[in-house]
């Protein structure tokens, strides 16, 4: 309770400050395509509080979108390392944006082996968003229900793009289709099975479900205030790391509750024509759930191994000619516990009306806690693995004891739940500011009132924890 109200409280603080990059990452989960107001409320907020005092209350809409990445570098820098999207593998040079081949690719040999490796993510969703809205009135005045189902395609690609003397092998690497098998060989590698860059990965489900009870405590001609309560039942995509960029429809599997309020004022015009205000806000707090997260790498002296997660590791104690090296994702992607925690949507609007035109242009603020990752209780087992030296030959026998005077040609570090990186795995706090407008038109001197409506909008992220994207949509509505 003490971690939702401080989240609730940093969110109405949050202000578009610099905030800098997340790199080397292992798990990105965006907002979720059911947590959107301008998608909502556009058009829609005026049928829903028309006048009908004689009608059932009822309001229905559906809302065809589709959404794209734009600025997709950023989040390569995300999944890439040293705050670069685009980077060298090579043996034997050093300096910015450059690590070993060899970490990756076992025992290449020449010093002219390289890999450039540029990661380029996009993702592309589509949809229908249904919005239910029912007016309590004749029970108590001011009362109403609402529920939302939004139902999503989800299409990521990391788009990997290699380039050098070893481009292919360090491709097929990525793509978990790179692998020497043969235990009697120097150089023998599995292949990749989690995290991997291998193209599109793509979910179609229903993006968790929405339900609000809500009370208008003040409702005039001219203007409307209300409060209300919210919870979300989770419907998507629970996290397996197979995939980097990995596509999930939802917030991740986990259940929501939490408040909101929304207010209305007319500050010009009559009912038929006018400008109106808007201000509507959500908050809700996820609570944690089991999810499958691939965890980071740290050094001796606590620093992060750029693209740790990638690295090859060896067995301790393996006898000669039994060692396979396996990918540190395949080792280190693990059951853990995931706390989202705060999450607000808000947007602040302006509508004009004219007959049954109705113009929006707003603002929404969109805002998310920084997750919290804990490695379960007895997921992983200290004194197992270590990591290869680059010229470790696979015929020898794994070292009984990582450090010793063999370890430089052998394994040079054990890889303990200590040097793990929860903060990898970890969805930083994301906050972003999108920019939207609607057009739609509503018969309203209809028995039962038909809304259409059409717009679109731009979402600008503070840091590269979330992504920038526009959206398009076309909705149809009725009351009755």
């Amino acid at each position: 309770m003490n971690k939702a109200i401080k989240g609730l409280l940093v969110a109405m603080l949050a202000v578009s400050a610099t905030v800098q990059a997340s790199t080397n990452k292992t798990f990105l989960l965006p907002r979720s395509h059911g947590v959107n107001l301008p998608l909502e409320l556009s058009t829609f907020n005026q049928l829903i509080h028309r006048k009908a005092a004689d009608k059932f209350g009822a309001n229905f809409q559906a809302t065809g979108f589709f959404n794209r990445t734009a600025s997709e570098d950023e989040t390569g820098e995300y999944f890439g390392i040293q705050d670069n999207s685009t980077f060298l593998l090579n043996n034997g040079k050093t300096g910015a944006a450059v690590a070993d081949l060899d970490f990756f690719l076992h025992n290449q040999g020449a010093a002219a082996a390289d890999a450039t490796v540029r990661l380029h993510p996009k993702q592309e969703a589509w949809g229908v968003r249904f919005d239910y809205f029912q007016d309590l009135e004749k029970i108590v005045k001011g009362l109403y229900l609402k529920a939302t189902v939004p139902v999503v395609h989800v299409e990521n690609n990391v788009e990997l793009r290699t380039a050098g003397t070893t481009a292919t092998n360090m491709n097929n690497y990525l793509r978990g289709s790179f692998s020497n098998t043969t235990l009697n060989t120097a150089n023998a590698q599995a292949a990749l099975d989690h995290l991997k860059m291998d193209g599109k990965n793509d979910s179609t489900g229903v993006a968790d479900i929405d339900i609000v009870l809500g009370y208008n405590f003040m409702h005039k001609d001219c203007h409307h205030v209300g409060i209300n309560i919210g919870f979300t039942i989770p419907t998507g995509d629970e996290a397996d790391s197979v995939h980097a960029f990995e596509a999930i429809v939802g917030n991740g599997n986990h259940w929501a509750f939490g408040a909101g309020f929304d207010a209305m004022f007319r500050p010009w015009g009559n009912e038929d024509h006018n400008i109106k205000i808007a201000a509507v806000l959500n908050y809700r707090y996820m609570f944690k759930e089991s999810e499958k997260r691939t965890l980071g790498i740290k050094d001796a002296a606590g620093n992060v191994l750029d693209w740790g997660h990638y690295r090859l590791l060896g067995k301790i104690g393996t006898a000669a000619n039994a060692q396979l090296l396996t990918p540190a994702a395949n080792v280190t992607t693990l059951n853990v516990d995931v706390t989202p925690g705060s999450q607000l949507d808000g947007i602040i609007g302006l509508t004009y009306n004219n007959g049954g035109f109705c113009v929006d242009l707003g603002y929404n603020l969109f805002w998310k806690d920084q997750e919290e990752v804990k490695i379960k209780s007895g997921t992983f087992t200290d004194g197992v693995w270590g990591i290869a030296a680059t010229t470790f030959d696979t015929t020898n026998a794994g070292v009984a004891t990582v450090g010793n005077a063999n370890a430089a040609l052998n394994l040079t570090q054990a890889v303990n739940v200590a040097n793990l990186v929860r903060s990898s795995a970890e969805t930083g706090s994301q906050l972003t500011h999108k920019i939207y407008a609607g057009l739609g038109y509503m018969f309203s001197e209809w028995e039962c009132p038909l809304m259409l409506g059409a717009g679109g909008g731009y979402e600008f992220r503070g840091s590269n924890d979330a992504l920038e994207k526009w959206e398009l949509w076309l909705k149809i509505g009725i009351g009755f």
